[in-house]
């Protein structure tokens, strides 16, 4: 079984814009690769082959219309992420995510233990420029401060199913399916 999750994939111009500003990072660690740029809707772990299918069936049922998001802010984990974000999560966003999780929760035939309140209330929308950051001190807020501020807008209209795959060069994602708005 492998490691699935649903996102949204940047259209070429957008990725080149995130890519842009990840280059200006001066910071050491793992930075990503831009083919692997994406921002997470719902990490769904392992599934069986029949689980994979019920996903795709149920992701079907999502509709929503095409909306943008507004990349404007880096950020920080703990876990020594930096991150690109946005200022204002667009309730366009809230709403798809929240779909989505519904839906997935609704079939008897996925069996997926995720919980739709902890889910909700821990969605914290991010494309992932570079993990593995070798100093804490590049996270800290002044640092983060003196970088030009993104201003990406990307027009989103499809959500994708992606398969996490382990390569000797490092993760690579492979898009299982598209679901357009």
């Amino acid at each position: 079984m492998s490691r699935f999750f649903f996102a949204l994939a940047p259209d070429k111009s957008t990725r080149e814009k995130i890519l842009a500003c990840q280059k200006q990072l001066d910071i050491s660690g793992r930075f990503i690769r831009p083919e692997n740029f994406h921002l997470t809707l719902l990490f769904l772990g392992r599934l069986s082959i029949n689980q994979q299918q019920e996903v795709i069936q149920q992701a079907q049922n999502v509709h929503f219309e095409p909306f943008e998001l507004v990349l404007n802010r880096f950020g920080s984990f703990k876990q020594n992420i930096f991150w690109m974000g946005m200022q204002t999560i667009p309730e366009s966003l809230v709403l798809l995510h929240q779909q989505l999780l519904s839906n997935i929760l609704q079939s008897d035939k996925i069996n997926l233990t995720l919980n739709l309140e902890h889910e909700a209330e821990n969605y914290k929308p991010h494309v992932t420029l570079v993990r593995k950051v070798n100093s804490r001190s590049a996270l800290k807020s002044s640092v983060l401060q003196n970088l030009l501020r993104p201003d990406i807008h990307w027009m989103v209209d499809k959500l994708v199913l992606y398969e996490s795959i382990d390569t000797p060069d490092g993760v690579r994602y492979q898009k299982i399916k598209n679901f357009n708005s």
